[in-house]
C-alpha cells in the first residue's frame, strides 16, 4: 500500500513533465487513426478517448527519488536508526534521578499468643488476643552513578498500633487489657558501590552510541548502492530506447531502399541478384527490429522492478548524451576514500564492541564486592510508643521529638565469588578474544582492499573516458559517412553493396558509442561509490536523509 501511494504520487508529479509520445516513435508501430492503439499493447495512462500513448518520461533524477521513496532497504535502516536512537536515549536515561512512592495500605492481623507471668507466690501462663495494625508510607530518591553505584534518599513513615486482651484475667495482676500505638518516622542516606565489576550502565550507554554510530556510517553508503542500481538500469533502458530507435530507422530506410532497388530493376539498371539482396536486407532490418523491440521491453521490465513500480506500467527514460569529461586525479581520489569511506571506523567499532564483551566477560570471573555505606535517622519505638488512647497526631508529635531520634550508620560489605562456572567464562573470554584479533586484522585488510579498489576504479574510469571521446568522434563521422553513401545510393553514383558497408559501420559505431556511454556513467557511479565523493561537482557525498531524532544527536 506505501508503495501504491508514492508510485501515485511520481505518476501525478510527473504526469506534468511528460509529452505527447506517438507509439511508433518508440516500437515502430504506427498508431491507427482516432488515437486508439491495438487491443493487445495499451497503457495504463491515457489522456482521453482521443489521445495517443503517452508514456511516462523520467530522468535520472526522478527514477532516483522515485526508488528511494518506495525502497524496502532504505526504509528498513530508518526503522532501525530509530530503534537505535531510543536505545540510546534509554541508556542515558538510566542515570537520570528515579523518585519512587511506596505505599502500603492498612495491614491488620489477629492471632493468640501466651504469655508467662510469675511473682513470689505464682506462675501463670496467660492467654492473650492480638489485634496488629502497620501503615507505610516511603518516599524514595535513586541516584544512578556512573560508576554504576547509587545513592539513594529515602523518607519512610511507619504507623504501628497492637491491642492485646487477656483471654483469663482472674490470673493476671495488671489490667486485662493492654496495647502500644506509635508513628516512627526515617530519613536515610545511603550509597552503594559495586567493585571489581563490568560497569553495566557505562558499558550499555557505550554500546548504544557504537551501534547509532555504526547505522549512520552505513546509511549514506547504503544510499549511495541503491543510486548505483538505479543508474545501471537506467541506462541499460535507455541504451535498449536508442538501439531499437536506430532499428527502426534502418528498418524504414531498407523499405525505402528496396522500393528505389525494384524501380531500378523494372529499368534494367540492376541485376536482379541486387534486387534480391536489398529484399534480404529489408528482413534482416525488420528481425532486427523486432529484437530490439523485444530486449526494450525486457529491459523495462528490469527496471521497473528495480525502480519498484508496476512491472507493466510503460516509460521512457531521457538522458543527456554530451560527453563531459572529469578530472580525476589517482592521488586525490585515495585522499577522499580515506577520509569519507566509513568501513576502517565500522571495523574499529567492532573492534570496540568486542573490548566490551571481553570487560564484561572476565567481570564474572571476579569477586562481586558490594560496599554499602549509610546513615539514617529514626525514632526509637519503644521510647516513642505510649498508650494507644491517644491521638495519631499525639504519637507523630512524639516521634518527631529530637529526644527519640537517634542517628544509626550502617557500613557492610558483601561478598560473592563465583567458582563452578569459571571455566566457562574463561573459554567464552578465548572465543571473543579470537574473534576480535580477526576484526582487528580486518581493519589492516580494509585499508588495503580500499587503497587497491580506488586504483582500480580511477584506471578504469580514465579507460572509460578516453573510449568515450574516441566512439563520440567515430560515431559523428560513421553517421556522416552513411548519410553521404544514402544520398549517392539514391543518385546511382554507388551499389547497394558499398551502401550496405556504410550502413554496417554505421550500426557498429552507435552499439560501440552506447557501451561506451553505459561504461563511463558506470564509472563514476562506481568511483563515487568508492570515495563517497561527486567528481562532477567536487563535493563529498552526505545527502542526510536520516530522519531528524533530536534527543539521539546529543553526545
Amino acid at each position: 500500500m506505501r508503495r501504491f501511494r508514492i508510485f501515485v504520487k511520481w505518476t501525478a508529479v510527473l504526469t506534468g513533465l511528460t509529452f505527447c509520445v506517438p507509439q511508433g516513435a518508440i516500437s515502430g508501430q504506427s498508431v491507427p487513426d482516432g488515437g486508439q492503439p491495438p487491443e493487445s499493447d495499451r497503457s495504463l495512462l491515457w489522456a482521453g478517448p482521443a489521445a495517443q500513448r503517452v508514456p511516462l518520461v523520467i530522468t535520472l533524477d526522478d527514477a532516483v527519488q522515485l526508488a528511494l521513496d518506495g525502497s524496502f532497504d532504505i526504509y528498513r535502516l530508518t526503522e532501525r536508526y530509530l530503534q537505535l536512537a531510543y536505545g540510546l536515549e534509554e541508556a542515558r536515561r538510566s542515570l537520570r534521578t528515579r523518585i519512587y512512592l511506596d505505599s502500603l495500605l492498612p495491614k491488620r492481623t489477629q492471632g493468640y499468643v501466651n504469655q508467662l507471668y510469675t511473682d513470689l507466690a505464682h506462675l501463670d501462663l496467660v492467654l492473650f488476643k492480638q489485634e496488629t495494625t502497620r501503615v507505610t508510607a516511603a518516599l524514595n530518591i535513586v541516584q544512578p552513578l556512573k560508576t554504576n553505584g547509587n545513592i539513594t534518599l529515602s523518607t519512610r513513615m511507619t504507623g504501628f498500633e497492637r491491642h492485646m486482651e487477656a483471654l483469663s484475667p482472674e490470673f493476671l495482676f495488671t489490667s486485662p487489657k493492654m496495647g502500644i500505638r506509635y508513628v516512627m518516622p526515617r530519613i536515610s542516606l545511603d550509597f552503594n558501590q559495586p567493585l571489581f565489576q563490568y560497569n553495566t550502565i557505562k558499558g550499555h550507554l557505550r554500546e548504544a552510541e557504537l551501534d547509532l554510530e555504526s547505522l549512520e556510517l552505513s546509511y549514506n553508503e547504503v544510499e549511495i548502492q541503491r543510486i548505483n542500481e538505479i543508474t545501471f538500469a537506467f541506462y541499460s533502458l535507455y541504451t535498449r530506447q536508442r538501439l531499437l530507435d536506430i532499428s527502426d530507422q534502418m528498418f524504414k530506410q531498407s523499405e525505402v531502399n528496396y522500393q528505389t532497388g525494384l524501380r531500378r530493376y523494372e529499368l534494367g539498371l540492376i541485376p536482379e541478384m541486387e534486387k534480391l539482396s536489398l529484399e534480404v536486407e529489408m528482413a534482416n532490418s525488420q528481425d532486427r527490429l523486432l529484437r530490439a523491440r523485444h530486449e526494450l521491453d525486457s529491459q523495462r521490465v528490469t527496471f521497473n522492478r528495480t525502480v519498484g513500480i508496476d512491472p507493466d506500467f510503460e516509460l521512457v527514460v531521457d538522458a543527456d548524451e554530451t560527453f563531459r569529461p572529469i578530472q580525476i586525479d589517482l592521488e586525490r581520489a585515495l585522499e577522499m576514500a580515506f577520509q569519507n569511506r566509513s568501513d576502517e571506523r565500522r571495523a574499529q567499532i567492532e573492534v570496540e564492541k568486542a573490548e566490551l564483551e571481553i570487560q564484561k566477560t572476565i567481570s564474572r570471573n571476579k569477586p562481586d564486592l558490594q560496599f554499602n555505606i549509610g546513615i539514617d535517622y529514626s525514632a526509637n519505638s519503644t521510647e516513642a510508643g505510649s498508650d494507644r488512647d491517644d491521638g495519631w497526631f499525639d504519637h507523630l508529635q512524639a516521634g518527631l521529638d529530637p529526644d527519640y531520634i537517634k542517628p544509626n550508620l550502617n557500613v557492610f560489605l558483601s561478598f560473592r565469588l563465583p567458582i563452578s562456572d569459571s571455566r566457562t567464562n574463561e573459554s567464552r573470554i578465548q572465543q571473543i578474544a579470537s574473534e576480535q584479533r580477526v576484526l582487528m586484522r580486518e581493519t589492516e585488510e580494509v585499508q588495503f582492499e580500499l587503497h587497491a579498489t580506488v586504483v582500480e576504479h580511477v584506471s578504469a574510469m580514465q579507460s572509460a573516458m578516453q573510449r568515450m571521446e574516441l566512439q563520440a568522434q567515430n560515431r559523428n563521422l560513421a553517421r556522416a559517412g552513411y548519410e553521404i553513401s544514402q544520398e549517392q545510393f539514391e543518385k546511382a553514383e554507388i551499389r547497394y553493396t558499398e551502401l550496405l558497408l556504410a550502413q554496417q559501420r554505421y550500426l557498429q559505431t552507435e552499439t560501440l558509442f552506447m557501451d561506451a556511454m553505459i561504461d563511463y556513467e558506470e564509472g563514476k557511479a562506481r568511483l563515487r561509490e568508492i570515495t563517497m565523493f561527486d567528481w562532477e561537482t567536487n563535493t563529498a557525498v552526505r545527502r542526510q536523509t536520516i530522519p531528524s531524532v533530536p534527543f539521539a544527536r546529543g553526545r
